[in-house]
């Protein structure tokens, strides 16, 4: 058993990891506790060279080269955004002068996208630190309770099995319609970046639930007044049985009593988060317990199941469960709790995959989802509160191409990753952006400035009135969907498109 000398109050704020880009590790022989402060770390200076009569005339000697940034860094520091860190402050080098590949000084993280998720060390630095403390007590707590490790010496570790350090993710959880503060979560995860494969992880591919199928069951649903209610599995993961021997270290902010940190470590018995295979081992345990209570899977999507008129939709460990009778779902929710599975009723489906979804008396089910759209935003340095939005998403009467005679695009904001974040947005609840979205996705390797100003165009759109997508039933609507089918309707000019590609639309009518 592991305690933690958590006082009741606000402790001081924990020392900063060493590697913050990577994860919190437990550095060996270190018993790191909260409540104990460590010095911040210092700017280092480039050492005076040594006199001339000094310097050795064989042997090793100092380098005398001129020092620069390596390029892949290029694009972070150009930004100037507070956003991006270091170990060092960046006033310090302002003229970037002082570092190459072989420096350690710089040591920049990618943009932090979400101010709601931290390390460690942020979140005890945040306001709101004392909410982390006892989110941080409660998740030791539980994997205690429900024995997801066993507390072993160091020296009991099996020859060829290297421990793996302990990594805290925090986050703060908010209402998708109103941005408030609900809940403060703190996630002990194995620092799976040090797993081997071949070693201890072999497969990790782990499927979930595509947004058609969510969209099209909520239209079924809509369409006939069906009930559908939201699920959650509490610590799924770590229901499952682990698979292959692990070891982690001590968490930091916790000790053993009356012993060393750095003489103990735990045997996981539970499938822990952070494996690189841990998603993958939860699926094979659900749809286990899914076919052992009388599910069926689908030969369409591998997350979804039917059991007579109930249909289960999984995404790692939230479900939708639709039914015409409201018994039968609370029956099918207990027979899955029987199996041994750990999970909770959220009610009527609201806010899913952070996603608000709002089914009103007039026969309409509206999504939106304004966080998502704020991130982008605030990625591409845009203000949403003061840029007019424009109704059409793509740029009329211009096809997007190569552009290799066309300047690189500027890197001050990542094109992949807007292209990732827009991709999500479409498949979710903003399918008008699709075209547009997909073109501009095209050119994600070597991505151009007309490229760029396509996406801008794009991420312009999004606030247009924080438009929902919104599904109602026809009236008079005999419940009958058809297809309609038309190729080529992209207008791609590149050899290898110009063969088109077939568009399938549904209709309800």
């Amino acid at each position: 058993m592991i305690t933690s000398p958590l006082p009741d109050q606000n402790p001081n704020v924990l020392g900063e990891p060493n590697e913050p880009s990577e994860a919190e590790e437990v550095s060996e022989g270190a018993t790191s506790t909260i409540g104990t402060s460590q010095p911040d770390v210092e700017t280092v200076h480039e050492e005076e060279e040594p006199p001339a009569e000094e310097v050795p005339t064989s042997g090793l000697r100092r380098s005398r080269r001129q020092k620069r940034i390596p390029e892949r860094f290029q694009g972070y520091l150009l930004q100037r955004n507070h956003a991006f860190v270091a170990f060092e402050a960046l006033d310090e080098f302002s003229t970037l002068e002082g570092a190459d590949e072989e420096d350690p000084l710089f040591a920049f993280a990618a943009k932090a996208g979400d101010p709601d998720t931290m390390y460690l060390h942020e979140a005890m630095r945040a306001p709101d630190a004392d909410e982390f403390l006892k989110a941080m007590k409660k998740e030791v707590q539980s994997h205690e309770e429900r024995g997801h490790w066993e507390l072993i010496e160091r020296k009991d570790v099996p020859e060829g099995h290297k421990t793996l350090p302990a990594v805290w993710a925090m986050k703060r959880k908010r209402k998708v319609a109103t941005g408030e503060i609900y809940k403060r979560k703190a996630r002990l995860n194995v620092g799976g970046h040090k797993q081997e494969k071949h070693v201890n992880f072999w497969q990790t591919y782990s499927p979930v639930v595509g947004w058609v199928t969510i969209r099209f069951f909520l239209i079924l649903a809509l369409l006939n007044n069906w009930h559908a209610r939201q699920f959650d599995f509490v610590l799924a993961y770590p229901q499952a049985d682990i698979e292959v021997p692990l070891y982690m270290d001590i968490p930091r902010g916790f000790e053993v009593p009356g012993g060393r940190n750095r003489d103990y470590c735990l045997r996981l018995i539970k499938n822990l988060f952070g494996q690189k295979q841990a998603g993958r081992v939860w699926n094979k345990h659900l749809h286990k317990g899914l076919i052992g209570v009388g599910f069926v899977q689908s030969s369409v999507d591998e997350c979804l199941y039917y059991r007579g008129s109930t249909i289960l939709l999984i995404y790692v460990d939230d479900c939708i469960m639709i039914d015409a009778d409201p018994s039968k779902i609370q029956q099918t929710f207990e027979d899955i709790k029987a199996q041994g599975y750990d999970m909770t009723d959220e009610g009527d489906l609201k806010d899913y995959l952070g996603v608000d979804v709002d089914r009103r008396m007039d026969g309409t089910i509206h999504l939106s989802q304004p966080k998502l759209i704020a991130q982008i935003l605030g990625d591409v340095f845009f203000n949403e509160r003061t840029k007019e939005g424009k109704e059409n998403p793509a740029l009329i009467g211009q096809t997007l191409q190569k552009s290799l005679d066309e300047d690189e695009h500027d890197k001050t904001w990542s094109y992949r990753s807007i292209i990732g974040k827009l991709n999500f947005l479409e498949k979710s609840t903003r399918p008008e952006i699709a075209f547009a979205t997909h073109q501009a996705a095209r050119f994600s390797a070597d991505p151009r400035k007309p490229h760029s100003k396509a996406v801008l165009h794009l991420c312009v759109s999004l606030p247009a009135g924080h438009r929902q997508e919104r599904h109602r039933v026809p009236s008079g609507s005999d419940g009958r969907i058809r297809g309609l089918c038309r190729c080529r309707p992209s207008g791609h000019l590149e050899p290898r498109d110009s063969y088109g590609r077939p568009v399938v639309i549904t209709m309800l009518s």
